[in-house]
C-alpha cells in the first residue's frame, strides 16, 4: 500500500492489514454462502395436513428437497414440469391409509391442484378462455349440463358409495 502523506509507517501497515482482513472475510463469506446452496432441481413438493377441528392445511416446500424428508401429514406430492424437454409433467402424490377415504381424496386433489395450477391455467387459456365469446347460448347450455351432471354424480355416489367400490369416496 502506498504511504499516505503525513501517515507513519505503522499507520500504513495497520491500514494494509485491515484492508487485507476485510478482503479475506469477503472471500470467506462468499465461499461459506455457496457451501449450503442447493441448485433448483425443478421438483416442487408440498404436503397436506388435516385436523377435524381445523380442516386442511397445505405446506409448500419449494425445490431442492430430499423427497423422503418432506413431512407426510395426510399426504404429500412431488411435481416436475418438464414439458419443454420431455413433453411431460410428472406428479407423484401419496396419501396415508389411516385417514378416511374422503380426507385422502380431498388432500390428493388439493395437492394436485396447488402444484399443477399453472398447467390448469394454460389449458384454460388454450381451450376455454375465448370460446364463449361468440357462442354464449351454447356455453350456457354446456354449463347447465355440467351442473346437472355434477348433481347426479353426487347423488349416485351417495346412494352407491357404501356398497360399490367404484363410487366409494
Amino acid at each position: 500500500m502506498l504511504k499516505v502523506v503525513g501517515a507513519s509507517w505503522f499507520q500504513t501497515r495497520v491500514s494494509t492489514c485491515i484492508v487485507g482482513a476485510v478482503l479475506g472475510l469477503g472471500v470467506l463469506a462468499i465461499i461459506m454462502g455457496e457451501m449450503n446452496h442447493t441448485d433448483d432441481d425443478g421438483i416442487y413438493s408440498a404436503s397436506v395436513s388435516w385436523r377435524k377441528e381445523a380442516g386442511f392445511h397445505i405446506d409448500f416446500w419449494g425445490q431442492g428437497n430430499e423427497l423422503e424428508e418432506i413431512p407426510y401429514g395426510v399426504g404429500r406430492a412431488y411435481y416436475k414440469q418438464d414439458i419443454d424437454t420431455t413433453g411431460w409433467a410428472v406428479l407423484e402424490a401419496e396419501t396415508r391409509p389411516e385417514y378416511p377415504d374422503w380426507v385422502q381424496a380431498y388432500a390428493a386433489g388439493l395437492l394436485e391442484g396447488s402444484l399443477t395450477w399453472q398447467l390448469i391455467y394454460w389449458h384454460w387459456l388454450n381451450s376455454v378462455d375465448d370460446v364463449c365469446k361468440d357462442f354464449e347460448e351454447f356455453c350456457n347450455q354446456v354449463r347447465g349440463f355440467i351442473d346437472e351432471n355434477s348433481e347426479w354424480i353426487k347423488k349416485i355416489a351417495e346412494e352407491r358409495g357404501k356398497k360399490d367400490p367404484f363410487w366409494h369416496q
